[in-house]
């Protein structure tokens, strides 16, 4: 509309070097309207929607904001492809099918198991963990096989991934567990074994690590006491299949996510958020 009332008053004019001078401008202005109108949407296509759970010092909100290590390390690589995050939390199992389903580009972070990696595109690993167990100091417990765990209750959260042998001796029935669901469930955890309900705690050596310092000294009568295993499982940005474009997605991220650890940056991403499981030396 602004191009044709332009053109129009032009048009009356009687001095055609004016009018052809006039037309050059219209054209240049018409051609900045466009570009700019294209820009706006571009820029908009550029923000992705991405899931992820409560799970310190991975992933949690703090002061309104979502952030963590894994946040911190995916928003940096996401950057490095020109793109922008808009991150929602989710309790764990919902955050996982409202993925799969493809309302969001990928999910912020789980280890391997053959369905995840069935329902998903996974990227190269984002973190590395271990899983580990907490208990209260004044607790004479001494774990040297899976059998050692079958006098005590153990709390564990829904839809997370612990030790083979562990999963194998709760099938069987030979674990009591104490298995909580939903936001928050670590911290809720370490809650009930301050308070004796609960006599050990299966979760993350991070997650423990963070949330005792963090909760000093309402935690200072708990300790962490590894696991049996000592195994550490990475964990991996999880694509949705049902996202466009979403296999070359993965593709492209684990590019600029082999850039990324080249860089450098994860060093300070670490120290900041007191990871103490890193990137293995052999990498």
């Amino acid at each position: 509309m602004f191009a044709v009332a332009l053109l129009t008053g032009i048009h009356n004019m009687d001095d055609d070097k004016v009018y052809g001078q006039n037309i050059s401008y219209v054209i240049v202005i018409a051609i900045l309207l466009i570009a700019s109108c294209y820009a706006t949407r571009l820029t908009a296509a550029e923000r992705l929607p991405i899931s992820t759970f409560i799970f310190p010092p991975f992933n949690f909100v703090e002061n309104g904001r979502v952030v963590g290590s894994e946040i911190d390390v995916v928003q940096k690589v996401f950057q490095r492809m020109g793109y922008e995050l808009d991150v929602e939390v989710r309790p764990i199992q919902r955050a996982y099918a409202e993925t799969v389903k493809g309302n969001f580009v990928a999910l912020v972070a789980l280890s391997e198991t053959p369905q995840r990696f069935s329902d998903f595109y996974p990227s190269d690993p984002i973190s590395w963990t271990k899983p580990e167990l907490a208990k209260r100091k004044d607790a004479d417990i001494v774990l040297k096989t899976v059998d050692d765990y079958s006098p005590h209750l153990v709390g564990i959260t829904k839809g997370f991934h612990y030790t083979k042998e562990f999963e194998e001796s709760v099938a069987a029935g030979n674990i009591r567990v104490f298995e909580l669901a939903g936001q928050n469930t670590e911290l809720q955890h370490l809650k009930m074994l301050d308070s004796g309900r609960v006599d050990l705690v299966f979760s993350e050596a991070n997650v423990i690590s963070h949330l005792m310092k963090i909760h000093s000294p309402e935690f200072d009568k708990l300790e962490r006491v590894g696991s049996l295993s000592g195994i550490v499982y990475p964990h991996h940005l999880l694509f949705s299949k049902n996202w466009p474009n979403s296999k070359k997605l993965t593709e492209q991220f684990n590019i600029h996510l082999a850039a990324f650890w080249a860089g450098g940056e994860a060093e300070g991403i670490w120290d900041k958020y007191g990871i103490v499981v890193r990137l293995p030396k052999s990498k």
